[in-house]
């Protein structure tokens, strides 16, 4: 384990070595967030910030940034743990991470209001940021985003639960460098649905996305993912009800 442990350390080094970020490293006070910013800010368009789903790198949404990025500024940010972001300070939370995004973006000089676009789980990350700094928003862009409310008073959804154990058991596995979601996605490829679902999402992002992942073979990817996670049960959102569901005149 301990050899495995070592081979794994260096193949992350070589691979961050051979895929330097390709924006700004912002420091937070003591921790960086990777910033992606392209495209010139243009009168009478608000730059935009993409957040995809899940605990995702913003490179996981590369193909909008790169629609986008010819017409008006186009900002991808690496939530905490992925892409070339630092992990950052545990536990992990939507609340924490909404105020880290607008410091981000503070500290690597973009200016608002923005055009915020969240999917799915980054769709709450976005809400959250709009009704904390409202001053910030120019629009709000919500892809099929997570709504609390049903995690609170819907039926159990097991796919959660599955997520949240499969970030654990990958964390624990990848200290010893092995690679769970790897072996779990060579499961997939055969089912040849899957297989050409898989090929067309690769083909669309393009092969940075792909040297990317590379990069996030740590961890701490992992252990972020399963800290977020724990949010999304109703024990969870109870939680962090008070900095996660933030209403309006609430």
């Amino acid at each position: 384990l301990a050899a495995m442990s070592l081979r794994h350390l260096l193949a992350l080094a070589r691979a961050r070595r051979m895929h330097p970020p390709p924006g700004r490293l912002v420091d937070l006070g003591g921790y960086r967030v990777h910033v992606l910013a392209e495209g010139e800010r243009r009168e009478g368009r608000a730059p935009v910030v993409w957040f995809a789903g899940g605990h995702a790198s913003g490179y996981a949404i590369l193909h909008l940034h790169r629609a986008f990025r010819g017409e008006t500024r186009s900002i991808l940010i690496d939530r905490p743990g992925t892409g070339w972001s630092d992990a950052g300070p545990f536990p992990r939370s939507t609340a924490r991470e909404a105020d880290e995004m607008v410091r981000a973006l503070e500290g690597a000089g973009e200016t608002g209001p923005f055009i915020w676009a969240g999917h799915s789980f980054g769709g709450l990350l976005v809400a959250n940021i709009a009704r904390r700094r409202p001053e910030l928003v120019h629009t709000v862009v919500l892809l099929d985003p997570t709504p609390l409310e049903t995690i609170v008073f819907g039926p159990r959804l097991s796919a959660l639960a599955d997520m949240r154990r499969g970030a654990w058991q990958g964390g624990f596995a990848q200290l010893f460098g092995i690679n769970l979601l790897r072996r779990h996605e060579a499961r997939m490829r055969r089912t040849p649905a899957y297989a050409r679902a898989m090929d067309a999402t690769a083909a669309v992002l393009g092969p940075e996305v792909q040297a990317l992942r590379d990069d996030e073979t740590s961890a701490a990817s992992f252990f972020t993912q399963a800290s977020i996670y724990r949010e999304l049960t109703p024990e969870g959102v109870a939680a962090v009800a008070w900095d996660t569901v933030v209403y309006d005149r609430d």
